[in-house]
């Protein structure tokens, strides 16, 4: 249209970023047929060129004649676009709707001074003020639509994590999502959440995204007080926190070398900050108000996970301390059975003795009583082995393979005077008795086997020396027999498998 309306033989049209201060040369013609600009050439920032100085100045200029020396007068840098010749004549007018301006029009001639005077200056005022209002409903609508795409893309990945909160109440995995929809909605290369240890008053990493194995190792290995840096500023004053620039942070705690921008959000649940979501980005000014209130959203289905998790560990031990009252009830009742019953005193120390160690969860318990003038205190009865030899045992052991213990099937411990100590001490130095119950109640997690061999009676009548003369299997036979009568297992054979996993 500038070229129907006039003799342009160079025309240009650039978009302007007041904010940045930044043109884009967007289109170029000479002589009516478009000319390609290099993409070094087209975006050019902070200049004190001709085509700046109309858009910042908001007024027309014509310059004509020597256009150099002109410029030069109004201390400005002549620059020419698409051609190394220098321009006799050269007009630039903005594009301005409103309170900015969106861009530049100008018109150059490199043979012709008279080729444009004050009437093609206020024509091309008059184009460029339709232009500039066709350019802003451009914008305007670019920005409606990529706006309307990133809220479907929030809603989205908020609509991803809530089917995540509905299918698990594992809080790790709910971070994992967390981290990934923020990392992929505000294009942030790095993130992590962090709760806070009320005790210590530390933020500790839980979750993180983008982050090599040492410094994913660094950030686990080095807990932030409350307070420092961006993620604990966050956490102190529950509000977010936005750095455009992290070297410009005076309490900054660097993780990667590549961070230029950093965001912290609080996450909060029941009144109470409990954790912080935090993003980095190599670049600068990299979030946003929009990514604020994302963030904001997505701490919000975090601290849901949380919640969750807690309720459900309250759950477990509320249900472990309903359990452990039931077992005690069940126990004691169980001791004042064993009271009403005409069993010998020694085994009924020993029932006693174990049921104790059941009821209260001690590892070992020992019954004694006062005897004789003077009187001494003599062991009665004992129960538990320590917890730590058998996870000893079963530390050492590797996958698929099995802990075997051996011992007397309810044996009755008996004690006798020490010579040395002159102390009740236990015959062959056993102190605890054990049956398959008693035996199960070791090593929870792995499979538990156990078998019986021996029989009391027939050890009593010494049979065992004209049985060992037998092959194995009759002898076998004939023990089982014995069990099965006779129910008085000289020893219990115990097992625990190691799983492969």
């Amino acid at each position: 249209q500038i070229n129907r309306v006039m003799e342009a033989r160079t025309v240009f049209i650039a978009s302007y970023d007041q904010d940045l201060d930044e043109l884009t040369f967007e289109r170029m013609y000479e002589d009516g047929e478009p000319v390609a600009l290099p993409d070094e050439a087209r975006k050019r920032r902070g200049e004190n060129t001709l085509t700046f100085y109309v858009a910042r100045r908001r007024q027309a200029l014509l310059l004509s004649g020597d256009v150099d020396a002109e410029a030069r007068r109004l201390g400005i840098e002549t620059k020419t676009v698409g051609s190394d010749n220098p321009a006799v004549v050269w007009m630039g007018v903005p594009m301005i709707t409103g309170e900015r301006v969106q861009g530049v029009i100008a018109v150059q001639h490199f043979t012709d001074a008279l080729a444009y005077d004050q009437n093609d200056l206020n024509v091309l005022q008059s184009i460029a003020n339709q232009t500039g209002i066709a350019l802003a409903n451009a914008r305007l609508y670019q920005r409606v639509d990529v706006r309307l795409g990133e809220r479907v893309e929030e809603l989205t990945a908020l609509s991803a994590i809530s089917r995540e909160l509905n299918s698990t109440l594992e809080p790790g995995r709910i971070f994992e999502v967390v981290l990934d929809e923020a990392l992929k909605i505000t294009g942030a290369t790095h993130g992590f959440i962090s709760l806070v240890e009320a005790e210590a008053q530390l933020l500790e990493t839980r979750a993180s995204r983008g982050y090599s194995a040492d410094e994913m190792q660094r950030l686990e290995a080095e807990p932030v007080p409350l307070g420092s840096g961006i993620t604990g500023r966050a956490a102190v004053t529950g509000k977010p926190v936005v750095v455009g620039d992290v070297q410009n942070y005076p309490d900054y705690l660097q993780a990667i070398e590549t961070t230029r921008s950093e965001i912290a959000v609080p996450i909060r649940y029941a009144q109470s900050i409990v954790g912080v979501l935090n993003l980095e980005s190599p670049e600068l000014e990299a979030f946003t108000d929009d990514h604020v209130r994302f963030l904001e959203a997505l701490a919000e289905q975090a601290a849901i996970a949380i919640g969750n998790a807690q309720r459900l560990d309250e759950l477990k031990e509320r249900n472990d301390l309903l359990r452990r009252k039931a077992e005690q009830l069940t126990n004691l009742f169980q001791i004042g059975q064993a009271f009403r019953t005409d069993q010998p005193l020694d085994d009924l120390m020993d029932e006693v003795a174990h049921a104790i160690q059941e009821t209260v969860g001690f590892n070992l318990v020992s019954l004694s009583l006062m005897e004789g003038d003077p009187p001494r205190l003599r062991r009665v009865a004992a129960a538990g082995i320590p917890v730590a030899v058998f996870e000893q045992m079963w530390r050492v052991v590797k996958p698929g393979g099995r802990v075997i213990i051996s011992t007397p099937h309810r044996e009755r411990i008996r004690y006798v005077l020490c010579i040395h100590c002159n102390q009740p001490t236990p015959i062959h130095a056993h102190l605890n008795s054990f049956d398959e119950y008693r035996l199960s109640m070791y090593l929870r997690q792995a499979h538990f086997g156990f078998v019986t061999v021996g029989n009391k009676a027939l050890l009593l009548l010494r049979t065992h020396i004209v049985l060992g003369w037998l092959p194995h299997c009759l002898w076998r036979a004939i023990d089982w027999c014995a069990n099965r009568l006779i129910g008085k297992p000289a020893h219990i054979i115990a097992w625990w498998d190691k799983s492969q996993h």
